[in-house]
């Protein structure tokens, strides 16, 4: 493992040396992209930080900032953006991963984030809509200890009184169906009125999809869909995710510039390995996966295709596979699948 895999996640701070106590913050990791968040109301300012990191050959980070929602008040730290630039920072982690040293001298743990289950603990991301006035990607973190964060970061580097972060706690009940929140901050509130999720409402049903989960507000049946930000961290659906068993694949394969779309392949995942058969070829799962995506197993999307689904067209985002069959036919379903595969221009991404 690198620096690069094992940032990747949810992780929340553990004190930074020279202050006197630990304060309440999170940051999360994915792509490129980080969001810090710092929720400690005894020690102003609160806001979230976020934008761009890279990792150099060295090991240590760079990041770049895109947002900022903390500025000096009282004399408190103002999150990451104090003092010199954010550049060549050393970087650290224990053997396993779980912990995590910035700058020598700031500590953080790892939140375990499990994403081969649909359920709300987590980060998820919701695309920018016109309803929520903010016109940009709203993230969504769901604590196991009932805390809710939503953060909103907008183009803003300089002085502001929009934090783009609201505080709450959420409650799931009717045997997992329903899910109600209820803020105990607000610090998105912009110009065109309030700009975080608090605008979407406090009480919803929930529907857990294999693109995410669907928030249908009860108010006005408005629906949200919530990508999981952190689905990297099991995108290839390992076997050890799955149950032991013979399932019926359709895969797309890259190799040699050519792309194609693969059907009726039988996987097979035993106590004595994983593996695909093909016209009567046995392969080792893990030997063809790097040039492979699973598109569906057992006429079901898989988590990732439908993600692609999702992310690519939003309008269709939640669809069966069944239904999709049912309405664009066998004859060019094929042509279809490719279509979505494609659609980011990395057919096995």
């Amino acid at each position: 493992m690198s620096n690069s895999t094992d940032i990747q996640g949810l992780w929340k701070s553990e004190g930074l040396e020279g202050e006197s106590r630990v304060l309440t913050e999170e940051i999360f990791f994915f792509g490129d992209q980080f969001v810090f968040i710092q929720r400690d109301q005894t020690a102003l300012p609160v806001g979230v930080e976020s934008g761009r990191f890279a990792i150099r050959e060295n090991g240590n980070i760079d990041f770049a900032l895109e947002f900022d929602g903390m500025w000096l008040n009282n004399g408190a730290r103002d999150g990451f953006d104090k003092g010199p630039p954010l550049i060549n920072l050393p970087l650290s982690f224990n053997a396993g991963a779980t912990f995590m040293t910035l700058d020598s001298a700031w500590d953080f743990s790892r939140i375990s984030v499990s994403n081969t289950e649909q359920k709300i603990e987590g980060v998820w991301s919701l695309p920018s809509l016109g309803d929520l006035k903010s016109g940009y990607t709203t993230y969504l973190v769901f604590l196991e200890d009932g805390t809710f964060l939503s953060a909103t970061p907008i183009d803003q580097i300089n002085f502001s009184n929009y934090k783009g972060l609201e505080i709450g706690n959420y409650a799931v009940y009717d045997s997992g169906t329903r899910l109600s929140l209820f803020y105990i901050y607000d610090g998105a509130t912009a110009a065109l009125g309030n700009s975080g999720f608090s605008a979407a409402g406090l009480e919803f049903d929930l529907r857990s999809l294999a693109a995410g989960v669907q928030l249908t507000s009860l108010v006005d049946g408005s629906e949200y869909l919530l990508s999981n930000v952190l689905v990297e961290e099991s995108s290839a659906e390992p076997s050890a995710s799955l149950s032991k068993g013979n399932y019926a694949l359709t895969i797309v394969v890259e190799l040699f510039d050519q792309v194609f779309l693969l059907k009726d392949l039988e996987e097979i995942v035993s106590d004595e390995g994983h593996t695909l058969n093909y016209e009567g070829v046995v392969y080792s799962y893990d030997e063809v996966e790097p040039y492979m995506m699973t598109i569906s197993r057992d006429q079901e999307f898989t988590v990732e295709f439908a993600l692609e689904i999702a992310e690519s067209f939003p309008s269709s985002a939640g669809v069966s596979y069944a239904v999709a069959l049912g309405i664009i036919g066998a004859f060019d379903w094929g042509q279809a699948l490719l279509n979505v595969a494609g659609a980011d221009g990395n057919y096995i991404g």
